[in-house]
C-alpha cells in the first residue's frame, strides 16, 4: 500500500467533519435556490384553479385526487425549475450592479 494515500486519525476526523458541514450548506444552497414562499404562492392559484374546475363542473374530490396530486406536484416542479433558472440568471446580473456601484 502506499503510504501518502493512508489518511492519519486526525486527518480522517478532519475530512469528516468537513463533510458533515458540506451536507447542511447543499440544503441551505437548494432552499435559497427554490425560495419556499414564492413556490407556494405559485401553487396557489394551481390549487384554487383545480378546486373551481371542480366546483363548476359537479365533480367530486375522491373521483379526481390523482388527477389533484399530479397537478399539484407537475406545477410544484415546474415552477421550482423555473426559480432556479431565474435566480441563476439573477445572479449574474446583481454581481454587475454590485460593481456599478463601487
Amino acid at each position: 500500500m502506499r503510504e501518502d494515500l493512508i489518511l492519519s486519525d486526525k486527518e480522517a476526523v478532519k475530512a469528516h467533519r468537513s463533510n458533515e458541514r458540506r451536507i447542511p450548506g447543499i440544503i441551505a444552497d437548494i432552499r435559497s435556490l427554490l425560495k419556499g414562499l414564492v413556490l407556494v404562492s405559485n401553487v396557489l392559484p394551481v390549487f384554487t384553479g383545480f378546486w373551481l374546475a371542480l366546483y363548476f363542473t359537479n365533480a367530486s374530490f375522491a373521483a379526481h385526487w390523482e388527477v389533484f396530486l399530479l397537478t399539484i406536484i407537475g406545477s410544484t416542479l415546474v415552477m421550482a425549475g423555473a426559480l432556479v433558472l431565474n435566480n441563476w440568471y439573477d445572479a449574474d446580473i446583481e454581481q454587475e450592479r454590485k460593481n456599478v456601484r463601487r
